[in-house]
């Protein structure tokens, strides 16, 4: 090869203004068959099928962690409101300071039990209807055992407790299935 036909100037070294226009790509910024490795494109298979299954483990696992995140709000709040009932049922009605325990568990029922209707709205609404109307009479059993602390009246608060510990466990069970 000449001087000339290389684009190289009379004067050493220089290349020929004309030469850098007129000459073709250089071979690393085009793909020729002298210049691909044919060899590798079983390895080019590999990195492509590796980069398919990482990007598919990839979602995988973020569908799955967005799963465990995304619990609906209502699942902690039915929890807690659990937790409050079997405080209640576990007090015992024949001892002094029934009535004092009944009412700060009863407190923490209506507090628990306002957060779940908060976060459960209209999907449970029939048996939130069920926990408030069992709850309301429990309620009053309550009052009355507080007004007159007799037997009869623990007796009342007794009785009234397993229609709304039912209610609750039905409505906890309804929205678990959810978690």
């Amino acid at each position: 090869m000449t001087r000339e036909a290389a684009g190289i100037s009379p004067v050493e070294g220089e290349p020929r203004a004309s030469s850098l226009l007129e000459t073709e790509p250089q071979s690393c910024c085009r793909l020729t068959p002298e210049s691909a490795d044919f060899r590798s494109e079983a390895a080019m298979g590999q990195a492509m099928r590796l980069t398919v299954a990482g990007t598919v483990l990839f979602l995988v696992g973020v569908a799955l962690v967005g799963c465990s995140e995304e619990e609906p709000a209502v699942c902690s709040s039915v929890a807690s409101l659990e937790t409050s009932v079997d405080d209640v049922k576990d007090i015992d009605f024949t001892e002094p300071a029934a009535v004092e325990e009944l009412k700060s568990g009863l407190a923490s029922i209506k507090s628990d039990f306002a957060e779940v209707k908060s976060d459960a709205k209209a999907e449970f609404s029939s048996q939130i209807d069920a926990v408030e109307s069992s709850f309301g009479a429990l309620a009053t059993s309550v009052d009355a055992a507080i007004a007159d602390p007799t037997a009869a009246a623990l007796s009342a608060v007794g009785a009234a407790v397993s229609p709304f510990t039912n209610a609750v466990q039905t409505l906890v069970s309804d929205i678990q299935s959810t978690c």
